[in-house]
């Protein structure tokens, strides 16, 4: 069991987000960004607007019990990158990297010609993109035993734990983006696509799983199937996703595509709940965004026992606060000079009880983070805008 404080979005790993794409389809667009995606171009996106002081992002983890973390650090262009893990069966730094110097720990990085490779791949590309892009590349490109044998678990480790990640994100008015570490490939074509003949009992499964989902979510969806159809290849067949729905008195067939945005994208993020209950890390940004509050919450209270790994939503869904653990609950936190911080409940001086309803201490301001406005003078501003129309005709 595995537990992360933090969200990696590497440069190596960060796709767009597109409609059923598959593993290999993935791992081409990995390596794409690779390529054509700087780790400038991804921290000028992300550091303070304005911010001239040094920005360091650490994501701290557990593997198989034992703690590690990756940092990075940076002063407009990438400055130091560091990974501490296990090496040897101890507890140490497995590389730390920077213009100055580059350390690679000889307990890992065993062969000495390919140490000396990295290390001229780390020249070549430092500035560009990150060590870890940088092995991560090694492994989409070369013989994967190639690079294992001549490195210690340690980093496979890391490097797998990451890798099984799902990062689903809002990019502004880019739309969404996503690393989707999705462990069965029926995942990321659920609403349509094609299949080996001998797999197709794992398509009936999953039409099942949605049938019990969906339809406990909506009263009017009544049944879940797949229309399945032969191609022009023998051991492949292709399916697309159908609703059984109660419209106007009368069970009628509806393409999936057909659906609303908020069913839509259920369907979109149920892979990243799928993988969380299943033992790996996955985060949603605005999870809630288009899907009535009342489905997100009683899709989260049949949830919280299942989970074997780690889900980290962003939300404005406070009903989800009423019985979610306290422990489970973090508050974003404006300060009146602009500073943000994630605090959890438990970290507030007052005592929460057992018996507290955690979203009217929130909405009564007790944990902060609530919005603070004031009156806002719509009736000024019509008369205005008016003024403005009538000078203009």
């Amino acid at each position: 069991m595995s537990n992360i404080a933090g969200i990696l979005e590497s440069d190596s790993k960060e796709v767009s987000i597109t409609k059923n794409i598959g593993k290999n389809t993935l791992e081409k667009f990995i390596i794409e960004r690779l390529r054509f995606k700087s780790i400038n171009e991804l921290i000028s996106e992300v550091k303070m607007i304005g911010s001239t002081e040094e920005m360091m992002v650490e994501y701290g983890f557990i593997i198989n019990g034992v703690e590690g973390f990756y940092r990075i650090k940076s002063n407009g262009d990438l400055k130091e990158e560091e990974l501490y893990y296990i090496a040897n069966k101890k507890s140490s730094t497995i590389f730390k990297v920077s213009k100055e110097s580059v350390y690679l720990n000889l307990q890992v990085f065993k062969d000495n010609l390919y140490r000396d490779e990295l290390k001229t791949q780390i020249e070549k590309y430092w500035g560009k993109h990150t060590f870890l892009a940088i092995i991560s590349n090694e492994l989409s490109t070369k013989n994967v035993e190639y690079v294992k044998q001549r490195t210690g678990n340690g980093l496979m480790d890391v490097f797998e734990f990451f890798r099984t990640f799902s990062v689903i994100c809002n990019n502004g008015n880019r739309g969404r983006r996503a690393h989707l570490g999705i462990s069965n490939d029926i995942l990321a074509h659920m609403e349509n696509g094609e299949i080996n003949s001998d797999k197709i009992d794992d398509l009936y499964t999953l039409e099942k799983i949605l049938r019990d989902f969906l339809s406990s979510l909506y009263s009017d969806i009544k049944d879940v199937f797949y229309l399945i159809e032969q191609t022009n290849s023998p051991s492949r067949k292709k399916y697309k996703l159908f609703l059984k729905k109660l419209i106007g008195g009368e069970i009628r067939n509806i393409d999936f595509s057909l659906e609303s945005t908020g069913t839509q994208k259920i369907l979109e993020i149920f892979p990243a709940f799928f993988e969380s209950i299943n033992g790996a890390t996955t985060m949603i940004d605005e999870m809630d965004s288009g899907i009535h509050d009342l489905l997100v919450k009683e899709i989260f209270d049949n949830m919280y026992d299942c989970i074997k790994g780690q889900l980290i939503i962003t939300t404005h869904n406070t009903l989800l606060m009423e019985n979610a653990p306290k422990e489970y609950v973090y508050i974003i936190k404006i300060s009146v000079d602009g500073k943000k911080s994630i605090n959890c409940i438990t970290d507030y001086s007052q005592r929460t009880q057992q018996n507290h309803n955690l979203r009217e201490r929130y909405l009564k301001g007790s944990y902060e983070g609530i919005p603070s406005t004031s009156y806002i003078e719509f009736d000024s501003w019509s008369d205005k805008l008016l003024s403005c129309t009538m000078k203009k005709s």
